[in-house]
């Protein structure tokens, strides 16, 4: 193939990489019945893409779109699905969308509720999150635990780390933060720890 016949494709992608990628596209959308179109920033939390990066969101929207790829793991009385993702009880886009706006107290909340508890540690029943935070474990969290956790006892090295709310809010137990005498300084309602959890007196 000549130089004459690649120039005019270098063209077209460059142009398909506008219609693409060109402009301003971190925006979601929705039309209501009077065929309104409604807009949102898709990035409310301005989280950066190396921030992305040291979670399994690609991995965990991956196996949505091919459910064939999510493990089960026994728990010794059966088999259960290990997805990353999680369900809202609610169906539907509203539902999802309440979700993408939670803040860190209500995105803990709910992780707890789902779990079936208030200030617990939620791997004995989440084993999407347990699979998700073990997955974060191996990129990101590694270098300050120095290997993959498995369980929130490994975690508890990286507690009171204020990057990691996560890590409060899926091992609540764990970390101490039901304990306000406890070494855990970092108890507030955005920084993981469930609401329930500051109901607990000295």
């Amino acid at each position: 193939m000549g130089l004459h016949e690649i120039l005019p494709m270098v063209g077209r992608i460059e142009d398909a990489y506008e219609i693409l990628c060109g402009g301003n596209a971190n925006f979601t959308y929705g039309v209501d019945a009077m065929y309104l179109v409604w807009i949102s920033d898709s990035n409310p939390f301005g989280i950066t893409l190396e921030e992305i990066g040291a979670f399994p969101l690609t991995q965990a929207i991956e196996e949505a779109i091919y459910p064939e790829r999510i493990p089960t793991w026994e728990t010794g009385l059966s088999t259960v699905s290990a997805e990353m993702c999680l369900r809202p009880s609610a169906t539907g886009v509203a539902a999802v969308a309440e979700a993408d706006s939670f803040s860190v107290q209500e995105s803990a909340v709910t992780l707890q509720s789902l779990a079936g508890t208030t200030c617990g540690d939620t791997f004995p029943v989440l084993y999407g999150v347990k699979r998700f935070v073990m997955e974060a474990t191996k990129s990101s969290f590694s270098p300050l635990l120095g290997r993959a956790a498995e369980s929130c006892s490994e975690l508890s090295p990286v507690c009171s780390d204020p990057d990691l709310p996560l890590i409060r809010a899926a091992c609540s137990k764990t970390c101490g933060c039901e304990d306000p005498a406890g070494p855990l300084m970092i108890v507030g309602p955005d920084d993981g720890c469930p609401q329930a959890c500051n109901k607990t007196d000295i």
